[in-house]
């Protein structure tokens, strides 16, 4: 079913940084990874409550996607596509995820593996088996990787040639490792002490044919260091901001901060009430909606 395969030795780290893996993984690379939209496009925040996507799955005749999601919620990754056209619910201890698209389409996957990579169409390029200690995240395109070669460093690759590492990246954790690709720039996310709660370090990188420069370095801070983890909820793609979730365990109520990458400036925006926030064309929930109602 998929072509041209290459067998690279890793332990994959959740996207986004939802959740670190304790075990080592074998991740496939397909050659042909999903193409970005090069036109030009304006984005925006859209706010998704847990009950309107699991309502809307269920109405869908897919809610065998959700199972198990009051025992593991922090298990199930809401994300979006790379062009922010689709999003994707993806069960991980199920191995199931289900891709909702802006025009209204939907359909389900069964997922080879307990970590699984789609690209911006929503197929599947990577997946995970158990082998070696080496840690990796894919960005959201399908076009870069980052891989554990060192206790102190992750090398960066091209999922089109895994074997050439195009550069090293001083993060201490490299197991939780958000990449984020932004037109002829990649940005690496990652924390730089031994645990989740610490502030992130950013790197930039501008993508030279098959180089990758370095640009610059910088921290994106935390309020306070706390006994809870620090994560990035999502980057823009046309912009220069991103999102973040400091949490608080209950009693108190999480945070959502904005993160400038132009100024490095952090604003509180606002409590988390178990709902996302990700960078979409349009309200990709609401077209749905509206499909299944035609259909009624």
């Amino acid at each position: 079913m998929y072509s041209s395969f290459k067998k690279i030795l890793v332990s994959v780290a959740i996207v986004l940084g939802l959740i670190s893996l304790s075990s080592s993984i074998v991740l496939l690379f397909s050659a042909a990874a999903g193409e970005t939209s090069e036109k030009m496009i304006t984005y925006e925040k859209h706010r998704m409550k847990w009950r309107d996507i699991s309502k809307l799955i269920s109405t869908m005749g897919y809610g065998d996607v959700l199972d198990g999601y009051m025992e593991r919620q922090y298990q199930i990754a809401i994300l979006r596509n790379a062009d922010g056209t689709s999003i994707h619910v993806i069960n991980r201890p199920a191995k199931k995820a289900i891709i909702i698209n802006k025009d209204g389409s939907y359909h389900r996957l069964i997922l080879p593996s307990y970590y699984t990579f789609l690209d911006n169409g929503g197929n599947i390029i990577a997946w995970s088996g158990k082998e070696e200690n080496i840690a990796t995240s894919v960005d959201a395109t399908g076009k870069y990787f980052i891989a554990n070669t060192a206790k102190r460093a992750g090398a960066i690759f091209a999922v089109a040639n895994p074997d050439v590492p195009l550069a090293a990246v001083p993060i201490i954790a490299p197991d939780n490792v958000v990449l984020s690709l932004k037109g002829n720039k990649l940005y690496v996310f990652g924390h730089y002490k031994r645990n989740l709660r610490a502030p992130l370090k950013g790197f930039i990188y501008e993508v030279q044919n098959d180089r990758l420069k370095f640009i610059e370095e910088f921290i994106v801070p935390r309020e306070h260091e706390a006994e809870s983890p620090y994560y990035i909820e999502d980057i823009s793609p046309d912009q220069s901001e991103m999102t973040l979730i400091d949490v608080h365990d209950m009693p108190s109520i999480s945070k959502r901060y904005r993160f400038d990458l132009k100024t490095k400036k952090i604003n509180y925006l606002g409590r988390v009430w178990n709902d996302k926030y990700l960078y979409l064309q349009c309200d990709v929930i609401q077209k749905v909606k509206e499909k299944l109602e035609r259909k009624d």
